[in-house]
């Protein structure tokens, strides 16, 4: 893969610029979507809380309604007994035939129950531990936005000042050509081809004659070319000369070594 190094500081600062600049606000971006994945997540983990807390109320009010209804069914003492928010089921293992019926009946529920009442304990250690990490992840995000964005100025300021570097040195070359008029030249100091009455002086930027090149080389301050090489410049020259005589391409040769755009 080819990498063109730039050949001018002010393309140098423009392109750190840029690089700079996108790169701090990709890897902000970044920052922030995993953020709010982590944010989504701790969601989730609440959500599924609260819908674990739904089913245990649920399983609950189940035990407590079907127990009280095997008991009065087989006429023996209940064996859960609950107090508001607390339940508690007194196993039997051995005693009358109805009172084991009755507990063996209840004892999948109740492990159910419990299965339950688990598994939120293990939600709500799993949210509390999620809520230390999202602290420790949003600190950790503030900290490198922070960073990013002194990345994201310092981006800014090499792109103005390469911007700024590139007018001014725009504004001194055309001075530099416009500052020509001062010398009167007989062929234009750009394409080496005289000046007649068909081709005229060009023009500067406050629209006076610029008496070094050509208006077809050179109008309103700038070249109508800019990116014309001095290789291709001088092929277009030979070019006109290849049917012509020896002398005339001589003197084509050394007219064409003292344009002062291509010294």
């Amino acid at each position: 893969m080819n990498i063109n190094i730039p050949d001018k500081l002010y393309k140098f600062l423009i392109l750190i610029g840029v690089l700079l600049i996108a790169f701090s606000i990709y890897k902000k971006e970044n920052s922030e979507e995993f953020y709010f994945s982590k944010i989504y997540e701790y969601r989730g983990i609440q959500d599924s809380l609260v819908i674990s807390q739904i089913k245990i109320d649920d399983q609950r009010d189940r035990l407590i309604e079907i127990s009280q209804s095997l008991a009065k069914t087989y006429d023996v003492e209940n064996p859960i007994e609950n107090n508001d928010s607390l339940i508690f089921f007194n196993r039997m293992l051995s005693g009358p035939t109805a009172n084991l019926k009755v507990s063996d009946s209840i004892q999948k529920l109740w492990l159910n129950y419990k299965s339950l009442k688990f598994q939120m304990r293990l939600l709500d250690k799993k949210l509390e531990f999620e809520d230390k990490y999202l602290e420790e992840e949003k600190n950790l995000k503030n900290d490198y936005i922070d960073t990013y964005f002194k990345v994201l100025g310092i981006g800014f300021l090499l792109l103005f000042t390469g911007t700024f570097i590139w007018m001014n040195d725009s504004e001194t070359n055309t001075k530099n050509y416009t500052k020509q008029y001062e010398k009167v030249y007989s062929y234009c100091q750009s394409c080496a081809k005289n000046f007649t009455s068909m081709r005229t002086y060009g023009t500067n930027k406050d629209k006076s004659l610029n008496y070094a090149f050509c208006i077809e080389c050179f109008k309103k301050g700038k070249f109508r070319e800019p990116e014309l090489t001095k290789i291709e410049a001088k092929r277009r020259l030979y070019h006109t000369v290849q049917n012509r005589n020896w002398i005339v391409k001589l003197i084509v040769e050394s007219r064409f070594a003292r344009l002062e755009r291509w010294l």
